[in-house]
Parts: C-alpha cells; structure tokens; sequence
C-alpha cells in the first residue's frame, strides 16, 4: 500500500478523487478501528439521530418486525481500503420474517447493508432486511452479508406465527468522533481491545457509568470507584471451645510487592467474658506491620508479628473492635490473612459479624 493521491481537496487536481478516498476522509473523523491493517472504523450507528434502528414487533404481533429510522456508519468488509459508508433510513420500515419451521428454532439477524458494485455485484444502495438463519436443535445467527452492520437478532421459535419484543435482542452498536464517548449498551457490547486505543472513553447505556480502555483493560472512571482492596464478611462466622488461630472466611487481601498500605479494620465481634477473642495475621515473608488497636481500650503497643497476638475482653455484647496502622510489603507479594479465635477455649459462643471490614489503603 502506497500514498493515496492526489490529497483530499486540492484546488487545482480536477475531478481525480476517488468515492474511496473521500469515504477515507471521512472514516478518519470515527473512533475506534476495524482492525489496525485496515482503512476501516468500526462501524455504529449514530446514537442522537432519529430512533436509532430500533427493532420492535408490529403493532399487531405478526410474522414482521419494525425498524426505525437513523443513521448509520457501516464499514465496508470486501477491501482493507473501502473505508466506511454513511446510509440513512428516514421512515419506519416493515420487514417481513420468513416462516417459521414445523419443528425446529431458528435466530434471523436485522441488517443495514450496502451493495456496491465496484466491488462486487450489480447494485448501488443500501438495505434494511432480515437474513434468515438455518434452523437447528441449538441455532447460531447467520453470517451478515458484505458491507452490514446488525441491527437485532430475532429468535424465530418452532411453528411460531408472530413475532414479539421478547423475541427480539438489540445488538447495536454505536459510532462516536474520534476523542468522544462510545455509548455501548452494557459492558459487554464493549468493543474488541483491537478495536479501541488507549484513552477511549465508553458510556454503558443501562448502568449510566463511564469506562476508560487503558490499552489493557476497560476501567470504569464515573462514579468513582474504590480501586484500593477492601474486604467485607458476608455472614457471621462463630468459634465455639477453641482457641486454635484459624483464617477469617472473609477478612483477607492480595498485597502487591513493595508497596505500603495504610490498614483499617472495624471487627464486631460478640464473646462472653471467659472465652474473649484474639487475632493475628499471616502474610508473605518479608512483610512488615505496625497496628494497634483503636477500640476497644488500646490494649496493643508493640508491632503485631507473627508472635504477638491480640487479646480482647469479651462482654458478652456486641463490640467494636477497630484496628489500623501501617502495612509494609517487601519483594515478596501474596495475602494478608486475618485469623482469630476464642483467647481462652470455652463451650459458648465467640462471634464474628457480618459487615466487619478490612481495608487497605494504597499510600505509594
């Protein structure tokens, strides 16, 4: 592949330019990509014009479905240098299903396509149609026709006479400028990572939250999120006549090497005055932590360890028991493990209550 001349728009170069060139331009304003070996966007639908393609059964559920009107990008498959094709539909539009089969399901597709017939074919227009599907046991949509983009899939079932909005599936994909948002319907109709550059923002339709691709992954960015690891016990967790140190079911964290945290916990625990509660953690070689307890009285002055153990008095009510102080992660990364049991074994009950916490906060 070489350079494409003349350049869009010259004064003086008369009337030389290509439909593909200009399709080119324009393609170059579109976010995302088809693939990175192509002068393809990724093809969408545009997202403020019209009703956008939606796909609905008629009025009267029938053997036919609805499109609305819309715009829409739609990239061409048959060359790495067809770029992009704008189309419209500017009135609803009835589509007819085919028949269903006596015995067997089957999934049609909603397509927008272009034909041109510098590529292939004798025709130049668009289209909006419904590709029928190979009915099966276990149905798989069609293959759309050259130069499409889909619209819905239809979920034709065996002997049915009607179509309805349940039977129907959204499948749109949307197009944004280059630097603007892609609205996609939920995550998963997130763009391929091939399709996408470091930076490009996503707007997820059903949970009105914004993501960002990083080049690696898709990180949500509004609202903001805790990215710090945080843990919560889902249920309460009881030792009965033991004082064996076991590990919290829930109160445990991935720590990442060389890196410091402050630790916050806020335990409810429940223990009678003769059993009471201890705890201590396990955790990678190498770590280091300096914790004392803020409530109940400070009963903690030197640096939890591997030898030192924490002994609080029960009450035999509820508690709170709130920890903090530094977390210092060597070399070595690997799971801060919370472990507790009864200071002193004993036949009743020592508790540990749903929402107690444990959260490490990133200090480098």
């Amino acid at each position: 592949m070489t350079a494409l001349n003349p350049p869009g728009w010259l004064q003086n170069a008369g009337s030389t330019h290509t439909a593909a060139q200009l399709r080119q331009y324009i393609t170059g304003l579109v976010a995302g990509r088809l693939t990175t070996s192509s002068l393809r966007a990724r093809s969408g639908i545009a997202p403020a014009i019209g009703d956008q393609f939606v796909t609905t059964q008629t009025g009267s559920p029938s053997m036919a479905v609805l499109v609305g009107t819309g715009v829409a990008c739609i990239a061409g498959s048959e060359s790495a240098t067809q770029a992009n094709y704008w189309a419209a539909n500017d009135a609803q539009v009835t589509l007819s299903v085919t028949t269903a089969h006596a015995t067997l399901p089957r999934i049609d597709i909603v397509v927008f396509n272009v034909r041109d017939s510098f590529y292939s074919g004798a025709f130049n227009d668009c289209q909006l149609q419904v590709i029928a599907g190979t009915a099966a046991s276990s149905p798989v949509a069609p293959t759309p026709p050259a130069n499409s983009i889909t619209i819905a899939q239809i979920a034709v079932g065996a002997a049915v006479t009607s179509i309805v909005n349940a039977n129907i599936t959204d499948v749109r994909n949307y197009v944004a400028a280059v630097g603007g948002v892609i609205q996609i319907r939920t995550l998963s109709a997130a763009p391929a990572a091939t399709e996408m550059i470091a930076g490009q923002l996503l707007w997820t339709i059903d949970t009105k939250r914004l993501y960002q691709y990083d080049g690696t992954s898709t990180n949500q960015v509004y609202p903001a999120v805790i990215l710090d690891p945080y843990a919560r016990k889902t249920a309460d967790e009881t030792v009965n006549n033991s004082a064996t140190l076991q590990n919290d079911d829930h109160l445990f964290s991935s720590v990442v090497a060389s890196t410091h945290y402050w630790l916050s916990m806020r335990l409810i625990m429940n223990s009678g005055t003769t059993p009471d509660f201890k705890m201590l953690f396990t955790f990678p070689a190498g770590l280091t932590m300096v914790l004392h307890n803020v409530e109940p009285t400070p009963v903690v002055s030197v640096p939890y360890d591997q030898t030192v153990v924490a002994a609080m008095s029960g009450t035999a009510a509820d508690i709170v028991i709130q920890v903090e102080g530094l977390v210092i992660v060597s070399s070595t990364a690997g799971t801060l493990q919370m472990q507790w049991a009864q200071n002193t074994a004993n036949a009743s009950n020592t508790i540990l209550r749903t929402n107690s916490t444990m959260r490490l906060i990133k200090l480098n």
